[in-house]
């Protein structure tokens, strides 16, 4: 069933891109919010916050376009972080700092950390490992432009870190 859905969020999603008739900075809210109800994110006992929102500008076509960030925190060890821009060839690296700061400020220095940052399209997983000199490493990156559905991926992902202790 979780199949089914997922195969339905990503057509949908291409659909809406493929027309381009769809609102300014709603990809991550068509994506994201589904992607964690089908994981079963919102039901308890798994519980999230809302980290502080942060707005970034950027030149696209001469034009200063408003992009924002905002970052969940799910059962208070997985953050996730979704970036609403326009120009999409650097927006997962945009948010690496805000998510390791979050992270660094707020994590349990004692286990490793886990993170997600995503546009809605793209998705990467990152894992921050304390100590003298904190290191954190990047997975490969999952997007919806692939021919299979790497949303399997992604919601297994974030099913197995939800579980780690």
């Amino acid at each position: 069933m979780q199949k089914q859905l997922l195969d339905k969020l990503k057509t949908g999603y291409l659909r809406w891109v493929e027309h381009q008739n769809f609102p300014e900075k709603s990809l991550t809210k068509a994506v994201i919010a589904p992607l964690l109800f089908i994981g079963g994110f919102y039901n308890s006992p798994c519980d999230y916050k809302k980290e502080k929102k942060t707005d970034f500008l950027t030149k696209n076509d001469g034009k200063m376009v408003d992009n924002n960030i905002d970052t969940l925190v799910l059962q208070n060890k997985i953050w996730v972080t979704a970036i609403e821009c326009q120009e999409t060839s650097f927006c997962l690296e945009t948010g690496l700092p805000g998510i390791l700061a979050s992270m660094l400020a707020n994590g349990d220095l004692k286990q490793p950390n886990f993170g997600m940052i995503t546009t809605g399209a793209s998705f990467i997983f990152l894992k921050l490992v304390h100590g003298k000199s904190s290191k954190y490493a990047l997975s490969t990156e999952f997007s919806l432009a692939n021919s299979d559905n790497d949303l399997y991926q992604v919601l297994s992902i974030l099913k197995a870190l939800s579980i780690r202790s």
